[in-house]
């Protein structure tokens, strides 16, 4: 690799055209700590430092290729793994050391030097700013001047809600941030005409000797008036159907002091007014007309939604025409989407054989986004997989692995709640989701069934969204092949009994979704969790009336409807942290906590709900299910999957460019599973305290992303380090690892 590498680099130089530099690195140094990324950001030259520090050698692939005449295959292969070399470049280099110069005034350095120099090694070169701040000035006083005594009345009643305060440093990115608070302030006042603009500073740097300064933030009056005026809104005109295009003429009713305009009856004109903030002489309030654009983009029925004003031809008028204008979505979606794969199972047991299966799937799908005219979203879903075993083409049989599923669901455009119950947050908007859906599953072991009906309210917030699930049932029906419940009755084992046997989830819980991610933000959170879940505390209610108590010991006590139910409390935490580095390097963090309490009518908690790690979105030098409990060593005759009621995982992954399509990573995945009971074919999974720090398994690996913009093709490469299954002094296994212990994972998306 190095001998590549040093002959490309001595190959480069042959590329390199006459009188032009090859810039190999731009850097900043002496900058002050906080702002040493922002200044970097600011190079209009800079050359990428690919994978790991290593670019000359995509940038000799791209030169290569560039030579000679230019085929779509030739600029397919420089996409995928060329880098475009850079060129130093003069006038660039002055731009970005004034902007610099320019960034730190902005930061209260109002007497900052930045000087560059260029290091030239025949036709290479290496470009360095040196940051000379000196220093910066912290303010002193504050002086609101407004000459309208009625908008001064309203900023100096506002005055706790200021973004820039004395004592601090300066920074003109808090005065900007100032001025549009104040702007928004005086538009919910009803200031229409009020703008930015509206406000200057004057800036005094001359009260000390160099370290403070004063603010003067100054609202001008309009030019033609004394003072400012306060809108009213007049009349609104709505246009559910509105096209640029329009040429018909169109149809117009009033309802509600509103008036529609309209081709057709595209939708109920009721489900419109729902969303609309504001009426006929209400004051002119920017934060409901967002409210009001916002609301209508989430019902996901139009593509746009434009809210104009217009004010009243009359010099003396304070009123304004609204006109809102909405484009209409296709109503309908066809969805076609086939698949082909290949998996490899462990060993099954009622035959006691591994299995490499080969398989099909496809999935059709009908979307209607405005059932009853009345923004109900109605999604309807068929999807079927076959797999066909490896052996079956060696013994010519049709058996195979078969999976139907069935789904049907509609999204109301708003929460139907009890009227005892009432959201007074204005600030949010909710829907209401009800699914209803068949699987079937067939292998050579079972054949289950699950049919599933859920209610769902949605309320969201700018950066969460809530979700209370009231009623979600579950019916799920096994029926076991004759070899394969002869061998599980031989295990005797509660857990797999309680997997194999008929029963009812009645769950209820809530669960929200934290995003904090911004644009031109380079770290945020995003959240997922289920605090709690809680299952068949009616169905034990009824009967603990009806029948007694009971006493559960091995298995669940009551039935209802004659199948028996479960009835657990679970708690789920899943938490990412991601964290630019640079523009072409990122890390990503997760940590996942979970735990199921079975109680009341239960020993354990259903199969559906366990927990499992391992595969490609988990512990990814583990197959699927195939890690833990604890430090459970697996037989060979044992076959089922691995779950377990606690689990604890953490992810860690650096991700870097390679090309601009072709992404790396290098990540360790920790973690795993533990049952809270003893169990006795499962020696060693039950979690204790002081031993489960020496159970965690670790893996490593590196990972390739093919980034096509509209999906990201995901691979990756596995191999344990620890391994909790072993004995306690052989758990450190990275050491002795072949090739062989390599696992390979294909994924679409990033893993978190």
């Amino acid at each position: 690799m190095i001998t590549i590498i040093v002959f490309q680099s001595c190959s480069l130089k042959k590329l390199i055209p006459e009188e032009k530099y090859l810039l190999k690195k731009s850097s900043v140094v002496d900058a002050p700590n906080d702002y040493k990324d922002d200044l970097r950001s600011l190079m209009k030259q800079n050359p990428r430092r690919r994978g790991l520090g290593i670019s000359e050698p995509f940038v000799w692939t791209y030169m290569k290729l560039d030579k000679g005449k230019q085929t779509k295959f030739k600029k397919g292969l420089k996409r995928f793994f060329g880098e475009e070399p850079i060129y130093l470049e003069y006038k660039l280099v002055h731009q970005s050391a004034e902007q610099m110069r320019d960034f730190l005034m902005n930061k209260g350095y109002f007497r900052p030097t930045v000087i560059y120099s260029i290091d030239k090694s025949k036709n290479k070169a290496k470009l360095t700013y040196k940051i000379i701040p000196r220093t910066q000035y912290k303010i002193n006083k504050i002086s609101y001047l407004i000459p309208d005594s009625n908008i001064k009345e309203i900023i100096d009643n506002s005055i706790d809600s200021k973004i820039i305060e004395e004592g601090v440093f300066y920074d003109s990115e808090n005065l900007i941030n100032e001025r549009k608070r104040l702007a928004k302030l005086l538009n919910n006042k009803g200031y229409y005409l009020f703008s930015k603009n509206n406000i200057y500073y004057e800036v005094d740097t001359s009260v000390s000797d160099g370290k403070l300064v004063d603010i003067n933030i100054v609202l001008n009056n309009p030019t033609d008036s004394t003072k400012h005026k306060i809108f009213r809104i007049n009349e609104i005109i709505i246009e559910p159907d509105y096209s640029i295009s329009d040429t018909i003429e169109k149809k117009s009713e009033y309802l509600k002091d509103k008036k529609f305009v309209f081709r057709n009856d595209y939708i109920n004109k009721e489900v419109i007014l729902r969303y609309i903030h504001f009426k006929k002489n209400d004051v002119y309030e920017i934060d409901k007309i967002k409210k009001t654009i916002n609301q209508l983009s989430e019902i996901q029925l139009f593509k746009f939604v434009d809210i104009s004003f217009e004010e009243i031809n009359d010099s003396n008028s304070n009123l304004l025409d609204c006109y809102i204008r909405l484009t209409p979505m296709e109503k309908q979606e066809y969805v076609f989407e086939t698949e082909l794969n290949t998996t490899e199972e462990t060993k099954q047991i009622s035959t006691s054989t591994s299995n490499r299966y080969y398989g099909m799937a496809g999935k059709l799908a009908y979307h209607n986004r405005n059932l009853f005219k009345r923004a109900v979203q109605w999604n309807l879903g068929f999807s079927g997989a076959i797999d066909i075993p490896s052996n079956n083409f060696q013994n010519q049989q049709l058996f195979a692995n078969y999976q139907i599923e069935l789904n049907s669901s509609l999204y109301f455009p708003s929460a139907f709640l009890p009227k005892f119950i009432s959201v007074k947050d204005e600030a949010i908007s909710s829907k209401t989701a009800v699914n209803l859906s068949y699987y079937f599953d067939q292998n050579q072991d079972f054949a289950r069934s699950t049919v599933n009906a859920a209610y769902t309210y949605q309320f969201n917030h700018p950066k969460i969204k809530h979700f209370v699930t009231p009623v979600d049932l579950s019916l799920i029906r096994t029926h076991l092949q004759p070899d394969f419940k002869k061998k599980l009755k031989e295990y005797n084992n509660v857990l797999l009994d309680n997997i194999f046997e008929t029963h009812l989830l009645t769950s209820m819980r809530y669960s929200f979704v934290y995003n904090d991610k911004e644009v031109n933000k380079n770290h945020y959170w995003r959240i997922r969790a289920t605090i709690p879940e809680t299952a068949g505390n009616i169905p034990y209610f009824y009967n603990s009336i009806t029948k007694g108590s009971e006493i559960v010991t091995d298995s669940t006590g009551f039935e209802i409807i004659g199948v028996n139910f479960f009835q657990y409390l679970k708690f789920d935490v899943d938490a990412s942290y991601h964290y630019t580095v640079s523009a072409y390097s990122s890390i990503a963090s997760r940590i996942c906590l979970g735990i199921g309490l079975p109680f009341g009518n239960s020993a354990s908690i259903p199969f559906e709900k366990r927990y499992f790690l391992g595969g490609a979105n988990s512990m990814r030098a583990w197959t699927l299910r195939g890690l833990g409990p604890g430090e459970y060593k697996k037989k060979e005759d044992a076959s089922f999957e691995q779950t377990g009621d606690l689990k604890f995982e953490t992810n860690f992954e650096y991700r870097f460019d390679i090309t601009s399509i072709l992404k790396g990573a290098l990540f360790v995945d920790a973690g795993n599973i533990w049952t809270l009971r003893e169990d006795e074919i499962r020696e060693g999974g039950m979690f204790e305290f002081n031993d489960f720090i020496d159970e965690i398994a670790i893996g490593t690996g590196v990972g390739l992303r093919f980034d096509f913009t509209f999906f990201i093709f995901r691979t990756d490469f596995a191999i344990p380090v620890r391994d909790p299954s072993l004995n306690l002094d052989e758990r450190w296994v990275l050491k002795g690892s072949t090739i062989k212990d390599v696992r390979f994972n294909i994924g679409i998306g990033y893993p978190f």
